[in-house]
């Protein structure tokens, strides 16, 4: 009788982030990634040929990619907040740097229980939309202080390597 190898699920609970591309340094206290996931729109056409029942045949439409939610507990690492930062409503961005600051590629890595990367995915044409720089606070409370970035991104792909 031939034996069948089970592998284990992988835990969400490892994984890096890395902003920009071919970054080697993953950006410091991540502590949670939404969900990375997009819908496609189903179109919906009905045939008018004949049938004394006309009939609907769905078709694909446009897609959508959801916003992704970043969370870490805050240091005094600045990288949320130099990106959040780069597109400035009041004062703009320095436009000789074109999209530089403001749009990055994102890198997740999803590790294994030994922290080796199994699963690395890049998220496309990224840009802070939402940032929470400082959280509620107060003196009665015993938590951690988070902060959160809300990235809109134009698409994902599973890197294989």
């Amino acid at each position: 009788m031939a034996r069948t190898l089970v592998l284990d699920p992988y835990k969400n609970y490892r994984f890096k982030v890395y902003f920009g591309e071919g970054s080697s340094d993953a950006v410091a206290g991540v502590t949670n990634v939404s969900a990375l996931s997009r819908s496609i729109e189903a179109i919906s056409f009905r045939d008018g040929g004949g049938d004394s029942v006309p009939s609907s045949c769905p078709s694909p439409g446009l897609a959508s990619f959801e916003p992704l939610t970043l969370s870490r507990g805050m240091t005094k690492d600045g990288t949320f907040h130099a990106w959040a930062m780069a597109l400035d409503p009041v004062n703009g961005y320095d436009e000789s740097e074109g999209n530089a600051n403001i749009r990055k590629d994102i890198t997740i890595e999803l590790c294994n229980d030994k922290g080796d990367t199994v699963l690395k995915y890049r998220v496309y044409d990224c840009w802070v939309s939402q940032y929470q720089a400082l959280p509620d606070l107060n003196s009665t409370d015993n938590a951690i202080a988070i902060q959160t970035l809300t990235i809109q991104h134009e698409g994902f792909q599973r890197e294989t390597e």
